[in-house]
């Protein structure tokens, strides 16, 4: 089938599809050299990801945003009236100016000290909250393209660096018309040339003869400027940046048993701690879970949490029980991005000696909710409560702080095979490539162990495993008994046999189900599985999210997905978010297509970072789309883009490892695994997790694939804590892994920076 090609939206003309040094392949009008992405992110997905702090923050040097500080404010205010100066566009009498995209407003405060009238429009609602604290401007929070100004008419109109953004940027060019006053001037500055960056967030790239037919529709008298600024490699400062107010108090705050000194300091209703050991020197934020401008150490909740990252901030949870305690502790309400060039940074240099109103809290750490219980994705699991539940979590952390070979727990999650038979003939998988017969059920025998020994510890059943989990012979069964004993069931399905009778159980239980698709097309989701039609998988996936919607999720019943890159259908994947969004979907996981035993034509297929380097773009994409939607997002390490900034955070997550888990888990510590850079995660699958075959047969997880016993002729006792299961424990961290682990690909292993603890997630 021959694909249509787009037509230019500049001049309508004929388009190929162009690859670029750039991030994104993108379409090029071969008439008037225009460069666009199609389809282009919805208008809902771009205005979320603009509307973020992260994403200013984050990007301010190549956005060209600057930060609050006079040399930064000097050096803009400089560079875009220089510009301005060269097009004629300051005249010597009093004008009014409307400035497009304007952030922090610099400009717009510049211009009245020349006795001219301004007024700005950024989309970003923090960053005009942030301006107007700082600049006496004209400043509203709105989308140019919906706003209605009114009467409002201007003499200039200014947006630098904004409309490669606009996804009409016609509409947008005729709006600036109609704002301007007679004989009235635009002033736009965006960037040229087939080489300057494209993120996927561009939806167009202009050439400067695009640019003119852009305009010339609407102004007459066009001036182009090639080279309006130049920014040098090393021109660019990096400041603190203060958010909001000014430091006015700050408390030290120790942690006994794990030998960190940390000083308390507050942000966004969080506590925030920074350790000083070995020069690290970044936030720590801890989720105090209160609106209030004042937090008292009371409102912390007991128990060991996590360390994680959600939007770019890093969080650590901790147990009373492990730390002092400050009395009646009040403190000031603010927030920094960079502390790293702070002038008063020798305020947080740890201290040797405890505060005078600082006691040691003596009461035993208590646990009457675990209803907030974070699985290998990250994503909260409902289990209802039970003693042996808590008390097994409890065991499970001892035994994993300390990296105990031999545990007095019990795995709290596990994958149950319920089957191997499928109904799909998937051309990636091993089921069709290699396995022989019509597959194999788990017997009620196996089950029946299982259900003895793990079923009163276990707080979530995965049903699934080589095959597809509703079509076991005893599925009803191995559901039922989950529900019977308050474990949150969980499945990886290809969705082809989910009923309405089904969706409607699975959403009153609260089942976590994991959808398996590829793309939201035909074309890309039928390139790997094409027996089945994804506008049916749609329609189940939309009747029980829509059920979810309608129950107000008393259940906690998420639907998520997983996909398979490949090198044909990566670019679907940003569209495969934008759906999961759309689903309000908890995560999704994009997989790598890889194995030994697929034929040929399948391993030409497989996304090999070097050479398909361009495909890699479309999931970094994906990945920003994910991010700027609260949608967990998780891919193979090897996919991860070194040059771009994704990597910067991640070598900084690195950072943040080195420094912190190392003394966090303090028992794995000093002599074990302290400093090993060769693998950059922690694996806590020996200690959390397991998964047991079909036939008995116990395995680590989804992925190691050597056998630890079988429950037909040992007792998981003897199987948990066996000679397999104590050497596994003992390499697995080390600087010398078994060597299925230092290949392992899967975002909770050894090679990626997301590691598991029993009751959350260590993502760094």
């Amino acid at each position: 089938m021959t694909s249509i090609l787009p037509e230019c939206p500049i001049c309508k003309g004929h388009c190929t599809l162009f690859k670029t040094g750039g991030p994104l392949q993108n379409y090029k009008c071969l008439e008037c050299g225009h460069l666009f992405l199609h389809p282009p992110i919805s208008t809902k997905t771009s205005k979320a990801l603009y509307s973020k702090w992260d994403y200013w923050v984050t990007n301010r040097e190549t956005l060209g945003t600057t930060t609050f500080d006079e040399q930064s404010m000097d050096g803009l205010v400089s560079s875009r009236s220089r510009t301005l100066k060269q097009l004629n566009a300051i005249p010597e009498r009093p004008s009014s100016f409307l400035e497009i995209g304007c952030c922090e407003g610099a400009l717009v405060n510049f211009l009245p000290n020349m006795g001219h009238r301004s007024m700005g429009c950024e989309i970003n609602p923090e960053i005009v909250k942030t301006a107007k604290k700082v600049f006496p401007i004209d400043i509203v929070a709105t989308d140019f393209a919906d706003y209605d100004f009114g009467t409002n008419k201007f003499d200039t109109v200014l947006a630098f660096h904004v409309f490669e953004h606009f996804h009409n940027p016609k509409k947008a060019v005729e709006k600036c018309a109609s704002l301007l006053n007679k004989n009235g001037k635009i002033v736009l500055e965006v960037p040229f040339g087939e080489n300057e960056f494209c993120d996927f967030e561009h939806p167009h790239l202009f050439s400067k003869k695009s640019f003119q037919i852009l305009l010339q529709k609407s102004f007459k008298d066009i001036v182009i400027i090639e080279i309006s600024y130049k920014r040098e490699s090393d021109g660019v400062q990096k400041q603190a940046f203060l958010i909001s107010g000014t430091i006015k108090e700050y408390h030290f705050l120790p942690i006994i048993k794990n030998k960190i000194k940390f000083i308390v300091l507050c942000g966004n209703s969080m506590l925030q701690f920074f350790s000083q050991k070995e020069g690290f020197a970044g936030a720590i934020y801890i989720d105090a879970k209160s609106n209030d401008d004042q937090i008292s150490i009371d409102q912390i909740p007991d128990g060991i949490h996590t360390i994680y990252i959600q939007n770019n901030k890093y969080f650590l949870g901790f147990a009373k029980k492990n730390m002092h305690k400050i009395e009646d502790l009040n403190i000031q309400i603010f927030s920094v991005t960079d502390f790293s060039k702070e002038k008063n940074i020798q305020m947080f240099e740890p201290f040797e000696s405890d505060l005078s109103n600082v006691k040691e809290v003596t009461k035993p750490l208590s646990r009457d909710d675990i209803s907030e219980y974070r699985s290998i994705s990250g994503i909260a699991e409902k289990c209802r409560y039970d003693s042996n539940k808590a008390d097994n979590l409890d065991r499970m952390k001892s035994d994993l702080l300390e990296q105990a070979e031999i545990v007095s727990s019990y795995p709290s999650r596990i994958w149950l095979e319920s089957s191997t038979k499928c109904n799909f003939a998937c051309r990636m998988c091993y089921n069709t490539n290699v396995m022989e017969g019509v597959g194999q059920d788990m017997s009620l025998s196996v089950f029946n162990k299982i259900k003895t020994s793990l079923f009163p510890v276990l707080t979530a059943v995965d049903l699934q495993g080589q095959g597809e989990p509703l079509m076991a012979e005893h599925f009803d069964s191995f559901y039922e008994s989950a529900i019977e004993y308050g474990i949150r069931p969980a499945m990886v399905t290809n969705g082809s046999l989910l009923s309405r009778k089904r969706i409607e159980q699975f959403v009153n239980d609260g089942v976590q189900l994991i959808i398996s698709m590829d793309g939201v097309t035909p074309e890309t989701y039928g390139l790997l599985r094409p027996t089945y039609k994804v506008e049916k998988l749609r329609d189940k996936i939309d009747y029980g999210c829509r059920l979810r919607d309608e129950a107000d999720n008393p259940a906690g019943f998420s639907m998520n997905f997983i996909c398979i890159a490949t090198n044909k259908t990566a670019h679907g994947i940003p569209q495969l978010i934008e759906y999961a969004i759309s689903c309000k979907a908890g995560f999704i996981m994009v997989t790598a297509l890889e194995g030994d035993f697929l034929p040929p034509d399948i391993q030409q297929l497989i996304v090999d970072p070097i050479r398909d380097r361009n495909k890699l773009y479309y999931l970094e994409a994906a990945r920003m789309m994910a991010e700027a939607n609260g949608l967990s997002y998780s891919m193979p390490l090897k996919y991860e883009l070194p040059s771009q900034s994704a990597s910067c955070k991640r070598q900084e997550k690195a950072v943040v490892r080195q420094a912190v888990l190392p003394r966090l888990l303090q028992q794995i510590a000093e002599d074990k695994k302290p400093g090993n850079t060769a693998y950059p995660g922690i694996c806590t699958m020996p200690w959390s997790h397991c998964w047991v075959n079909n036939d008995g047969t116990v395995r680590p997880c989804c992925i190691h694939s050597k056998p630890m016993g079988n429950l037909l002729k040992q007792t998981f006792d003897e199987i948990w804590n066996g000679p397999e299961y104590q050497e596994l424990r003992r390499t697995i961290n080390s600087e010398n892994p078994p060597p299925i682990c230092s290949k392992c690909s899967a975002s909770f292993g050894i090679n990626s920076r997301r590691s598991i603890l029993p009751d959350g997630m260590i993502d760094i």
